[in-house]
């Protein structure tokens, strides 16, 4: 059996000189403007100067333009609202302005609008504004200003759209039809940013007389697929989606799914994705030469090794990210042999806004940071003050926080009796956070108040807060700056995996050697107990010794409160039941959606070894390689394994032990 399912739970900008600027500077240059670094017979030259003289696009003090640089979605945003909604008096451009938030008009004058969907596609959060933007982003807003918002709009529809109006022709003309010929997954740079701007107000403006493109606005994908598998004799049909660039293809030996995908992977913005569904040895070659046709950057000998190396990864495996130009690639085996590859684009917003990263430890643990549990939001500063998560402070610090049951009100309790109540201040959502105020509850004076942030469900109140409660200090690692609540580890360290080679990188070790270094100096809990014929005794220890909650029945990591959860016996002979909505990765592969997912395989170890005695790594070697068998006995015991794909959780009933 096969199985798992694990999720991916998938600040300034550079001032002065190094800012990337789309919106009018502090200065105008003469009418026939030009820039050292566009000469006139450069492609984008005539949208430049058209946007520069109507004070849309501006270069820089050095008399540069910047034409390869890349466009982060705010920057797009205000532009593009200016040419479409016009720009309210009174706003001032980014270099102008002191606050991080110059863009808020243009986003402010987006959700009277009612467009919003712009968002769909990313990780929730405001941080987005900052990143760079794929030409598909630039296509879906495009659409949204023009069309009013549409409920996750269609990347195919909204490319059409562009070529129907005539504000695109395309980028090339040789990638197989109008959709490839548009670039989707490319970044978004200031030149090519010009040149569907200057379509956006030659539109509005009427000055664009075709109401259709003469360019063939048909998707291709499934006919170029059976073209490559006829050239290898080989059969196959393709079913093509209508709605998104996606096409399902079936064949003799060969069935896999070739899409656009309209959301970040990792550090990947809208990328090609192929998902290899099943695939013979012998169809290796075609495989090849059609992700080769495909635009996967390789040359069909790399492409072969590359399909060859991805069919032998084991469940949840990840490969090496590989750079081809200004590609990455990667591959991983998720139900699936998974390959995708777009350009890559840096989404922390700390990378882009060259602000140091932050790192918080509480008590000695390492709770967030870069590359550490990266579905959580980052610890981030706001109008010069650092916001840290209540969730993971108070309680490791000896307090309590409770929500209340319609979100709008958190009470904080922070250790001696020493209350806090936060209440939603009332306003609606912008870009994913929500404003707190915090009022100490007692004898206090009535002005002791304190601003919080809601991001997600997750509350964040000033570093300065905390500090007055629980004992707070800094320390810089390379642009990382750690934060310390409470006790400071020996060596503490941001990189949570440590150096390569530091940990296990496969299942080849014993989890059951107390020695064994594990990621964030995590000690494995050691179960010495005895199995017992009474299963409160052995939830018991299970609390007492390895850590579970919940009277002994769950262990929880970051991300997955449920990571293990056992269930008593019933009367058809089964004495106890674990539950496993996924299973982890080595110590030494990291993980940086689920970083603490190793300790699942360890601590389950603990309990097979509890149950099975000295036969206990026959199962946990079942688990590694991902192949359970449904039934097998074992030290007495029967076992019974089944999967639920809904809900995506394997059981594994074991039986009484026989004497």
């Amino acid at each position: 059996m096969k199985f798992f399912n694990k999720k991916r739970i998938f600040i300034m900008m550079l001032c002065g000189i190094l800012a990337i600027s789309i919106i009018p500077m502090g200065h105008t240059y003469a009418a026939k403007q030009r820039f050292t670094d566009v000469p006139s017979n450069h492609w984008a030259s005539p949208a430049i100067e058209y946007l520069a003289n109507a004070q849309l696009m501006n270069g820089y003090n050095d008399g540069t333009f910047k034409p390869n640089a890349y466009v982060t979605q705010e920057e797009f945003i205000v532009t593009a609202v200016s040419i479409v909604f016009g720009r309210p008096a009174g706003t001032v451009s980014q270099e102008d302005s002191t606050s991080e938030e110059w863009s808020d008009w243009a986003y402010d004058l987006l959700d009277q609008k009612g467009i919003y969907s712009f968002d769909d596609y990313w990780v929730s959060g405001d941080d987005k504004r900052r990143v760079h933007i794929t030409r598909a982003d630039a296509a879906r807003i495009i659409y949204l200003l023009l069309n009013g918002n549409v409920e996750h709009p269609s990347t195919k529809k909204a490319v059409q759209y562009l070529y129907q109006k005539g504000m695109t022709s395309g980028t090339y003309n040789n990638r197989g039809d109008f959709f490839t010929n548009y670039g989707p997954a490319e970044l978004l740079n200031r030149a090519y940013a010009a040149v569907l701007l200057k379509g956006v107000k030659d539109f509005k403006e009427g000055k664009i007389k075709r109401s259709n493109s003469s360019v063939p606005l048909k998707d291709t994908l499934g006919s170029r697929i059976k073209n490559v598998a006829q050239k290898a004799n080989v059969k196959v049909t393709a079913t093509s989606n209508g709605e998104r660039y996606q096409t399902e293809v079936k064949g003799s030996g060969i069935h896999f799914d070739f899409q656009l995908d309209d959301f970040a992977y990792g550090d990947l913005g809208e990328h090609w994705h192929m998902t290899i569904i099943s695939l013979d040895k012998s169809k290796i070659n075609l495989m090849a030469s059609i992700l080769v046709d495909l635009g996967l950057p390789m040359s069909e000998k790399d492409a072969r090794s590359l399909v060859k190396d991805l069919l032998a990864y084991r469940y949840e495996q990840t490969g090496e990210t590989q750079g081809k130009g200004k590609t990455s690639i990667h591959t991983s085996y998720y139900f699936g042999h998974h390959i995708r590859w777009g350009e890559q684009r840096n989404n922390s917003p700390e990378a882009v806004s060259n602000a140091d990263p932050y790192a918080l430890f509480v008590n000695g643990v390492l709770k967030r940071a870069p590359g550490f549990n990266t579905f959580l939001d980052p610890v981030f500063a706001k109008n010069g003050t650092v916001y840290v998560p209540v969730s993971d402070i108070v309680k490791d610090m000896g307090g309590s926080y409770t929500r209340g049951d319609d979100w709008t009100t958190y009470d904080l309790d922070m250790g001696e009796n020493l209350q806090w109540k936060f209440e939603w201040d009332g306003a609606d959502s912008k870009r994913g956070s929500l404003t707190y105020i915090g009022t100490r509850v007692g004898n206090q004076p009535e002005n002791t108040k304190v601003t919080a942030i809601m991001k997600d469900i997750t509350l964040f109140v000033p570093l300065e807060f905390i500090a007055e409660y629980y004992p707070v200090h800094k320390q810089m690692e390379n642009k990382t700056q750690m934060i310390f609540v409470g006790t400071v580890p020996e060596n503490p360290t941001a990189n949570y995996f440590g150096t390569k080679g530091q940990y296990p990188s496969t299942f080849d070790f014993n989890p059951l050697d107390p020695n064994v270094e594990y990621p964030g100096g995590w000690k494995a809990p050691q179960l010495k107990a005895k199995w017992s014929s009474d299963p409160k005794k052995n939830f018991q220890a299970f609390a007492d010794e390895l850590g579970f909650t919940n009277e002994g029945r769950t262990f929880g990591i970051t991300g997955a409160t449920k990571a293990i959860n056992l269930i008593s016996g019933d009367d058809k002979g089964t004495e106890v039941t674990l539950q496993f909505p996924a299973w982890g990765t080595p110590p030494g592969e990291p993980n940086e959606t689920l970083s603490e997912s190793f300790k699942i395989p360890v601590i389950s170890a603990q309990l097979f070894h509890f149950y099975f005695e000295e036969k206990w790594k026959t199962v946990w070697n079942y688990f590694n390689r991902n192949d359970i068998p449904d039934q097998f006995k074992l030290n007495g015991r029967t076992v019974k394994v089944s999967y639920d794909n809904l809900r995506g959780i394997l059981t594994m009933k074991i039986g009484k032990k026989s004497s």
